[in-house]
């Protein structure tokens, strides 16, 4: 197992000082989370007049998340943000379940492993309270980080765990909106009165509703508003299912996430499949492999399904259960070779050059690059009269089904949300418009034993 050792020099070792670094390391040694970083030992000696004091820590290479928030290299969807509230969430719960108050809850103060799973730590402010001890006065001169401190911190009034969830909330919008927190100020009486008193908060543009609203309630003004952790994660919870899975997308997905992978962004692959083909009685090894393909979202060594992916999944293909099944309808589409799946559109005008016969095209799904995908779940791209690629967009009728507009030809449309009976149609009312599938189709060596020629761009998918 990797350690980090972090090694307490450059410091003036006055009592105070000693003191706070003996009661950071009991209070860490005593915590066993998940969600805790986890302090393995210290050394608290001096030898020949030297001091050696050092902390032993469970090593997290993906750093601290204030770094990880301002790294524009480090793409971060919002099922993962959530992830992390949740993660950080869990860990605050723990420790106010152990009457300790963190006092110092920041994004500095909150480490990553390689999972992605957030971590706690940076202990040497914080309290414990008395198990019956509902509130405690703040003898000091306002411990902690200033830009985080809940309004009763500020004005020097009596203090309880909600401090915690106070600054929980701005460490939240911090993870969402990837900001700095509060940067237009630098004077603190000024700070003080706009947050303490005025109730000035951080903007919300930008932020899903669902999040808003825990947002406002966590960082309200009047501490016995806000919500506990306890009460909090099933909100952080049910956020996920809300913006990914809700009833009008399909009324048992969400169930069925909720059911399989509470408070979870993200699982791993085959356990989703598993889960999945089992709700919809399928034992179609066809069905599981084309599922594999659509849904596997690599994540280093590790092959894993965001509930974001299962969302896009539902609006390309529809509903769990219909007439027929999400994975029926899943199989009837892969095992037509003018389907190229999530092909990015530089990806497809390539491939279709290589050949460059009029007519040739292939389907794309739509990644919601551009156009949201529930708006146009498709794409097809193909090669025009002029031997140029073009890309036209298949859209979601409100009445239900799917509408193409070949050039300013009339618009072809199906009653149903079937992507082979549109394509069928256009066969036959515009030959000239799509003629015949590009080379190629990545999904040949699923549907037949004969192995496929690799085609050169046969490469990962690209957002549009």
């Amino acid at each position: 197992m990797e350690v980090a050792v972090k090694v307490l020099d450059g410091i003036d070792w006055d009592q105070s000082v000693l003191d706070e670094f003996l009661q950071e390391v009991g209070i860490m040694a005593s915590l066993r989370n998940p969600n805790i970083l986890l302090c393995m030992g210290a050394c608290t000696e001096e030898e020949y007049g030297q001091n050696n004091y050092a902390i032993v820590m469970e090593y997290m290479p993906r750093g601290d998340l204030h770094t990880l928030l301002h790294n524009a290299n480090v793409p971060l969807s919002l099922p993962k943000k959530i992830q992390f509230a949740i993660d950080i969430c869990k860990g605050m719960a723990w420790l106010a379940a152990q009457n300790i108050l963190h006092r110092d809850l920041k994004p500095a103060n909150v480490l990553i492993d390689k999972n992605w799973t957030c971590k706690i730590c940076d202990f040497g402010l914080s309290q414990v309270r008395k198990s019956k001890e509902k509130k405690i006065q703040d003898h000091d001169e306002a411990p902690g980080s200033v830009l985080w401190m809940a309004p009763e911190v500020l004005l020097g009034e009596q203090i309880d765990g909600k401090l915690d969830v106070y600054a929980f909330a701005l460490v939240f919008w911090e993870i969402l909106t990837r900001k700095e927190l509060f940067e237009e100020y630098d004077d603190k009486e000024v700070f003080t009165e706009d947050i303490a008193r005025k109730g000035v908060r951080p903007a919300l543009d930008g932020v899903h509703p669902v999040l808003q609203e825990i947002l406002v309630n966590a960082w309200d003004r009047n501490p016995d508003k806000r919500p506990t952790f306890e009460q909090l994660l099933p909100k952080l919870e049910k956020a996920l299912i809300k913006i990914y899975l809700p009833v009008e997308l399909c009324p048992n997905a969400g169930p069925f996430w909720e059911k399989n992978f509470p408070a979870k962004a993200r699982v791993p692959l085959e356990d989703f499949i598993s889960k999945l083909s089992g709700e919809l009685r399928s034992k179609n090894e066809v069905q599981a492999k084309c599922l594999r393909v659509l849904c596997n979202e690599e994540d280093g060594d590790e092959k894993v399904v965001s509930i974001e992916r299962f969302s896009c999944i539902l609006k390309w293909f529809g509903r769990m259960k219909d007439t027929t099944t999400l994975l029926e309808r899943l199989e009837q589409v892969m095992q037509k070779p003018w389907f190229f799946g999530p092909e990015g559109s530089q990806k497809a005008e390539d491939r279709l050059k290589i050949h460059n016969q009029v007519g040739s095209f292939l389907i794309r799904l739509n990644m919601g690059g551009g156009t949201p995908i529930e708006k146009a779940p498709f794409s097809v791209s193909r090669i025009a009269e002029d031997r140029k690629v073009v890309h036209t967009r298949i859209y979601s009728r409100e009445t239900g089904g799917l509408m193409i507009q070949p050039g300013s030809k009339d618009k072809i449309r199906t009653k149903k949300t079937s992507l082979t009976d549109l394509i069928d149609t256009v066969f036959r009312k515009e030959p000239h418009f799509l003629r015949q599938a590009c080379p190629g189709w990545p999904y040949e060596d699923i549907f037949s034993k004969k192995p496929r020629e690799e085609c050169p761009y046969d490469e990962p998918p690209e957002d549009d």
